[in-house]
C-alpha cells in the first residue's frame, strides 16, 4: 500500500482517505512524482514490475488510477534498484515528453518516453 500525507494548515499531518493498493504479495520499493505540469502522476516500482499512476478528481475528492505498467525486459530476472523522473526542464532541447528512467541490479538504465503525457498507456514508445 501507498499511502498519501497531506500538511493541513495547523502544521499537522493527515493520512489521506484514498491510498494506492498494490497486489498483496508484493513490496514497494521505490516511488517517484512526476512534475505536477503533468498532473499528479506517480512511479512504484515493486521488485520486478513498475506501475504508473494518477490521480482523477472528481465530485467525491478523486481515486488513484493505475494507468499503466511500462515494458520491462525480462521481468522475472531482474531487480529494479530505482526509478525516477525526469526533471521538468531537463536541458536536452527537446519538446515536452515525459520521460521515466530505471536502473536493475545487473547495471542497465532503460528510459522510458511517453511523447503524450495525457495518453500515460503509451509509455514507453519512442
Amino acid at each position: 500500500t501507498v499511502s498519501i500525507w497531506t500538511c493541513n494548515s495547523q502544521q499537522q499531518w493527515i493520512k489521506e482517505e484514498l491510498c494506492i493498493e498494490l497486489d498483496k504479495l508484493k513490496t514497494v520499493q521505490r516511488v517517484s512524482w512526476a512534475h505536477p505540469e503533468f498532473g499528479q502522476v506517480l512511479a512504484v516500482s515493486t521488485l520486478n514490475e513498475i506501475s504508473i499512476w494518477e490521480f482523477r478528481s472528481n465530485a467525491n475528492g478523486g481515486q488513484w488510477h493505475n494507468r499503466t505498467a511500462p515494458p520491462i525486459s525480462e521481468p522475472r530476472h531482474l531487480v529494479i534498484k530505482d526509478v525516477r523522473f525526469n526533471p521538468s526542464y531537463s536541458g536536452m532541447g527537446r519538446s515536452r515528453a515525459l520521460d521515466l528512467a530505471y536502473c536493475t541490479d545487473s547495471g542497465q538504465l532503460k528510459i522510458l518516453r511517453c511523447k503524450d503525457a495525457h495518453l500515460l498507456k503509451r509509455l514507453g514508445d519512442c
